[in-house]
């Protein structure tokens, strides 16, 4: 009986002639019993007693999830052992018949019958059992934590473990397979259905991740495909049925890569990857761009697949390169990997064929243009990442160097943060793989450069001799036949001998030729060389550029590549080193690590294999860089300094050497590095003073030494002049100053660390501020200023030294300014020097009583009560021994009064102090005071430089007394504001906003009046003024020092400022600001009233529109849109300027519309629906209702339909009556009509609601009945027009607006409103009870 293969199970109940079918399903129950009788026959026989058994198996498959787990198990047992057993005696039968070429027609049938019976059994089996570990998997929770699973799931589910069962029954069907069963048919062909059914059981268990994962399954599955696939010419319905596992699977992309691979590698399916290409350019570019899961996944399998056998897609590249044009970027990027992957191991190297060149040359040009005019950003970025790949594989022709170099340079200004990042890494790359030299200083390069042009110059000159001589041989050859046979009668012996001499020359030619090649071609590669530094070097002003970046990744990338660059010494390293030192100031810590990283490895790592040179080569580095480094550059030097001593990256080991050169400085430096020693001592006591900022110690093991070195004048002669430089003695009391820092912790006293006032240091410092003072130098008044503070830092009785140094500096004032060899510049030179110390000494003296002064009596009364405390106890110990029933207390005590009440005393202490005794009139101090004001006040000619930083040095000097006394405050508060107004020298007005801002923090409520002032510095005409000033606002505002208020806008119209820096620094003031809360929520009604009033805001619509583009962008939150568009729509209301309503409708299309901001725009329509007759303004609509229906659902689109249909109704009409507005009032200028409305500056539809409320007048009045009367009397509807609408207030009534932000935007709408002479509709208030009036509003 013939079995065949159905494809439905239920085929096989159906009776046919001439086929095996099954007549009824066995009952449930009966199974067990029948399986029993199955396995005792099963296993004693060869296996071709299947047939008798099939319908016990095939119950069993049509009724499995009936069937117990135990049934299932034996059932699979029994089968296994059975198709084992029939394998076997199938393999002895095929042999026999091959060796005998005749077989019996009854035992190949049943053969067959049984080989078709096992193959459906078993796959059938597996699938159903896949099909129930499948779903239990799915339904299956995970288990709790902290529970360990014991078992796999699948044996928990299946009872047996399914993966090692699945992976034994594919084998079993691979025994089937590897044996030659196409001998059992007659035609020799095996039928479809047999192949087909192993096939779709495998791409079946292929669904699921699980079984994936298990390699040794994973073989036996892709052998088995692939021998399948071989033998019975399987390749194009696999390539169909891989395609359809990759749409729908996206774990299957790396393993049926693998397994192509196999298939073509081991069982040489050479056809299969061009089914799949083929298929693969089939398919229709929507469902490309229609599911992006589908399209990763087969992108994935492509790629991974091309990396796999990159020759076969040599071969079949052109069925992928019709995809480069299509929409899905995706493949784009696919395709471009693919050619990626060709160019690195098919055509790499140079012994390429013309037809490989040919190819190569044609996808790098693809490269090129993808990264360069691709429009995706991640197309660009992918392009330029295939190009890094192929320069760190090596497989980049020196040839296109430089055209990659220019691709680079040209999109470090791309718009994409991706693109940018990518192209800073092939820079990098490019550098660091350059196939030139391990170093690429570029003077090096061109000297070498002119060396190789004078050798070859040199090797040409001689090059003509042996050319000459060989073109005479080759005259000689080319000569008649009758000449040199005369020539050989006549002079045969001559003849020989010039031959012989022309063969002795051939060689020495031919060396001299190969070295004129050789010298050629060392030209050409200094030339190249030269090119491609020159390329890089045009990338460095980008570069720096993006170290200033806000994006982190394009400040990370360019640190990586100046790190690169000065590995390799090249000259234009150094621009980029220094600039990416400021980053060491950076909020991400990843900057800072990597601005750590770098310079580590430039400056403190290791060069040479001597550890005993490294400390010593490392402070040569440091000497190197503070030398370098000047201005703002030494505290970001510091800072890196202080990172590093925290990572403990800087070795100890460097201090002697750092104190031996101090004091004896090595001469090879000047030799070497041109440093002077002189300037080596400056630069080893700025180390010094950087290493100890954080460890004071460093300095107190050698204070001797540095004093003794460092608190020494030096002197120079410029021209005639003596002149002194106090930068050493400068430098030396900043390092002294550390000696006086200390971490105090809170309710811990500290005892500061001083120096007794006979201390060499404090003599020798005092001694050079009197000195100097007298002296020409250019840098006393910087040295003057740090040595009053380390007075005060170190010395134990700093006003006391303080004191008799500013009397003798007035003495030493008085007797030049009474002298007449005194020249002018020198008084005002002394005046400006007097004026620093006074100013700098007051200053002192508050830091010092404010601090040390309180803090000593706060421990002294502390002590003093610890003392007290004690003996009260004791005496409270003997009275309880003496009277122990008796209980005294004392009520202050009780109270905790006492404490209070010293505290108030010291305060007042320390307060008569700083009022009267520092700065007072009877002060030493005090007593400059008049000469600081009348010299703050004077007019200086703007060519006087002398002058000028007299009178700078005086307002310091003025400032710093305000910030001592609040009484001398506020008596000079007027002077300073004016002096800060209309002083015409950018210092003092620049110094002054600064010193404005720290007495605001000393004195605020003093200030608070003053706050217009400070803010109008912020429109002053000078770029340092404008840049001083906010930064000072910046830390007021963020530090909560003064109120944001109505000012703000004069931040934000610092945004759109002409000065870069400035821009730039209002910007980062308002990303701080948007971190407290809803401070940018609740400024921004106040600055889109003031900045939309352009007669005063001097905004234009332009820069209105960056300004709010850059705000907007912070307002995130639902309930602040939701607010907004309330507010900005009933603003339509109560503005009738076209520009205001312009400004409006577009700041509500940058908003992001919720559920809840769509319906809020939907029921403010009445407001804004007569602005709608504006073009702008209706388009600007039109965006907002676009905006709405991105996230609208069903119900919420019908009612944006529906007004949207209202805007168009309202824009036609309003259009409508424009144009007969313009017809009425061209009448009414030919017939000389004067109208009647009285404002001229209205639009026209406010002239007609004036004039049809004056026409409804005499119809009201005409109606009101008797009962009216009285209230055509009453004046109550002259109230109703001039009362307050609180509908109308642009603030809202939400908590998150602060009550002065309130109050500023009622103030704007009150005077907006004012102005307004045309009667305004007004919106009524809901608890409003409707009156009968004789006036309608």
């Amino acid at each position: 009986m013939n079995f065949v293969i159905p494809e439905n199970r239920e085929d096989l109940q159906k009776c046919a002639s001439g086929q095996y079918y099954v007549e009824a399903l066995i009952s449930s129950r009966h199974v067990p019993i029948k399986l029993q009788e199955a396995k005792t026959t099963l296993l004693r026989s060869d296996g071709t007693t299947i047939d008798q058994y099939f319908d016990v198996f095939f119950t069993i498959i049509s009724k499995f999830p009936e069937i117990d787990s135990t049934t299932k198990v034996l059932a699979w047992t029994i089968l296994k052992k059975g198709c084992e057993t029939f394998s076997g005696v199938l393999g002895k039968y095929l042999s026999d018949i091959l060796a005998n070429d005749a077989s019996n027609s009854t035992d190949k049938k049943v053969q067959l019958c049984a080989l078709k019976m096992y193959v459906y059994l078993v796959v059938e089996m597996m699938r159903s059992f896949q099909n129930q570990s499948t779903q239990h998997s799915g339904m299956m929770a995970s288990p709790p934590k902290g529970r360990k699973q014991t078992k796999p799931k699948s044996i928990a589910n299946l009872g047996m473990d399914w993966e090692k069962e699945c992976q034994h029954g594919l084998q079993l069907m691979m025994n089937f397979v590897d044996l030659d069963i196409h001998r059992l048919w007659d035609s020799q062909i095996v039928e479809d259905e047999v192949p087909s059914l192993i096939n779709n059981l495998c791409y079946k268990l292929m669904e699921d991740p699980t079984l994936m994962k298990a390699k040794p399954l994973k073989s036996v599955l892709f052998h088995l495909l692939g021998c399948i696939t071989k033998k019975h010419n399987q390749s194009l319905s696999a390539a169909l049925k891989l395609l359809q596992l990759l749409q729908h699977f996206e774990h299957v992309a790396v393993p049926l890569s693998e397994a192509v691979q196999l298939w073509v590698e081991s069982f040489k399916c050479k056809t299969l990857v061009s089914e799949i290409m083929r298929e693969v350019s089939n398919i229709p570019e929507r469902e490309f761009t229609r599911d992006t899961t589908s399209t990763k996944t087969m992108c994935t399998f492509i790629l991974e697949l091309a990396r796999l056998l990159p020759t076969e897609f040599l071969s079949n590249i052109s069925l992928l390169l019709q995809r480069m044009d299509e929409e899905s970027y995706t493949m784009r990027n696919t395709v471009l990997g693919v050619m990626g992957e060709i160019l690195v191991r098919c055509l790499n190297g140079e012994g390429l064929e013309k037809k490989a060149k040919a190819a190569r040359d044609q996808f790098f040009d693809i490269l090129y243009d993808h990264a360069n005019l691709d429009t995706n950003a991640f197309v660009r970025s992918k392009a330029i990442h295939i190009f890094v790949n192929l320069v760190k594989e090596q497989s980049l022709p020196v040839k296109r160097y430089p055209d990659v170099v220019e691709l680079g340079v040209n999109l470090l200004l791309d718009k994409s943060n991706l693109v940018r990042k990518t192209t800073v890494q092939l820079l990098e790359t490019l550098l660091r793989c350059n196939p030139f030299a391990a170093t690429l200083p570029i003077s090096v390069l061109q000297q070498q450069h002119k060396e190789a042009i004078e050798q070859l110059l040199a090797l040409q000159a001689t090059a003509p001799t042996a050319s000459q001589t060989e073109q005479e041989k080759e005259s000689n050859d080319q000569q008649e036949p009758s000449t040199v046979d005369q020539d050989l009668e006549n002079s045969m012996d001559a003849t020989e001998e010039i031959e012989i001499n022309s063969e002795e020359k051939i060689p020495e030619m031919q060396h001299e030729s190969e070295e004129v090649e050789k010298q050629k071609s060392v030209v050409t590669y200094y030339e190249e060389s030269i090119q491609f530094v020159e390329k890089l070097q045009e990338a460095v002003p980008v570069l720096c550029q993006l170290l200033h970046s806000r994006t982190n990744t394009d400040v990370l990338e360019a640190i990586n590549f100046f790190t690169a660059a000065w590995e390799f010494k090249m000259n234009f390293a150094l621009q980029g080193i220094g600039e990416m030192l400021n980053q060491i100031w950076n909020e991400d810590s990843r900057i800072r690590e990597a601005v750590v990283y770098a310079y580590k490895e430039l400056y403190f790592k290791q060069k040479t294999s001597s550890s005993v040179s490294h400390p010593a080569q490392v402070t040569d580095n440091m000497i190197m860089l503070v030398a370098s480094s000047s201005g703002s550059k030494l505290g970001a030097v510091q800072a890196l300094i202080g990172e590093m001593q925290k990572a403990d990256d800087i070795s100890r080991r460097i201090l002697p050497i750092l104190w031996e050169r101090l004091a004896d400085p090595p001469t090879f430096l000047t030799m070497e590095k041109g440093i002077s020693e002189l300037q080596q001592q400056k630069v080893i006591t700025q180390l010094l003073a950087m290493l100890s900022h954080d460890n004071p110690s460093i300095i107190r093991s050698k204070l001797d030494t540095l004093v003794e070195v460092g608190l020494n004048e030096a002197t120079t002669i410029e021209g005639s002049r003596e002149v002194f430089d106090y930068e050493l003695p400068y430098n030396t009391c900043v390092a002294l100053s550390n000696l006086g820092t200390r971490k105090q912790e809170a309710g811990k006293y500290e005892k500061p660390f001083r120096l007794p006032d006979d201390h060499a240091a404090i003599v020798k410092i005092s001694s050079l501020l009197t000195a100097g003072f007298e002296k020409e130098s250019k840098s006393w008044i910087r040295f003057a200023i740090q040595a009053v503070g380390s007075i005060f830092q170190l010395a134990s009785h700093p006003v006391t030294i303080i004191t008799s140094v500013l009397k003798h500096i007035k003495a030493t004032m008085r007797k030049h300014m009474s002298s007449a060899e005194s020249t002018s510049l020198m008084k005002q030179e002394l005046l400006t020097r007097f004026f620093h110390i006074c100013g700098q000494s007051a200053l002192k003296l508050l830091i010092f009583v404010d601090g040390d002064v309180q803090a000593e009596l706060k421990q002294r009364r502390k002590l003093q009560e610890e003392k007290e405390e004690k003996e009260k106890q004791e005496k409270r110990s003997k009275k309880q021994e003496k009277t122990p029933d008796k209980n005294e207390s004392n009520l202050e005590e009780d109270m905790g009064v006492g404490g209070a009440t010293v505290d108030d005393a010291d305060q007042e202490f320390i307060k008569n102090i700083l009022e009267t005794e520092i700065v007072g009139p009877g002060s030493l101090l005090g007593g400059a005071t008049e000469l600081i004001v009348r010299t703050s006040l004077l007019t200086v000619e703007p060519g006087d430089i002398t002058g000028i930083k007299m009178q700078q040095s005086a307002t310091l000097a003025l400032a710093k007394y305000m910030l001592v006394s609040c009484d001398f405050c506020e008596r000079h508060l007027r002077i300073f504001f004016t002096i800060l107004d209309t002083s015409p020298h950018e210092g003092v007005r620049a110094n002054l906003i600064v010193a404005a801002g720290d007495l605001c923090v000393r004195f605020p409520n003093l200030l608070e009046p003053w706050t217009s002032k400070i803010y109008a510095r912020l429109q002053d005409h000078s770029d340092m003024v404008r840049i001083y000033g906010i930064k000072v606002i910046t830390s007021l505002i963020l530090n909560d020092m003064i109120k944001v208020k109505g000012y703000v806008s004069e931040m934000a119209r610092c945004i759109v400022d002409i000065n870069e820096r400035i821009s730039m620094l209002a910007r980062r003031f308002f990303q701080e600001l948007a971190k407290k809360g809803n401070s940018v929520y609740n400024v921004m009604p106040d600055i889109i009233s003031r900045l939309s009033d352009r007669e005063n805001s001097h905004v234009d619509s332009v820069d209105f529109k960056s300004i709010m583009r850059f705000l907007f962008d912070y307002i995130q939150k639902d309930r602040q849109t939701e607010s907004l568009v309330e507010k900005l729509c009933h603003r339509f209301k109560t503005t009738r300027e076209l520009e205001h309503w312009r400004d409006l409708a577009f700041c509500l299309t940058l908003l992001n519309y919720s559920e809840r901001g769509s319906k809020r725009i939907i029921e403010n329509y009445s407001f804004y629906a007569e602005t709608l007759r504006d073009e702008t303004v209706y388009f600007a609509f039109n965006t907002v209702l676009s905006k709405c229906k991105k996230s609208a659902k069903d119900d919420l689109k019908n009612q944006l339909e529906e007004l949207e249909g209202k805007i168009i109704d309202a824009h036609a009409q309003g259009v409508s009556e424009d144009e007969s507005a313009a017809k009425a009032a061209q009448a009414s200028k030919q017939y000389k009509i004067v109208p009647q409305s009285p404002s001229v500056s209205q639009t026209p539809s406010v002239r007609r609601t004036a004039k049809k409320k004056k026409s409804r007048k005499p119809r009201v009045v005409a109606d009101v009945s008797d009962d009216d009367v009285d209230v055509k009397k009453s004046p109550r509807p002259t109230r109703r027009i001039t009362r307050k609408q609180t509908a109308l207030q642009f603030s809202s009534d939400d908590d998150d607006f602060s009550d002065d932000v309130k109050e500023n935007i009622g103030d704007t709408l009150l005077d907006s409103t004012e102005n307004v002479s045309t009667p305004i509709r007004r919106v009524k208030t809901p608890k409003r009870t409707p009156q009968r009036s004789v006036i309608r509003v």
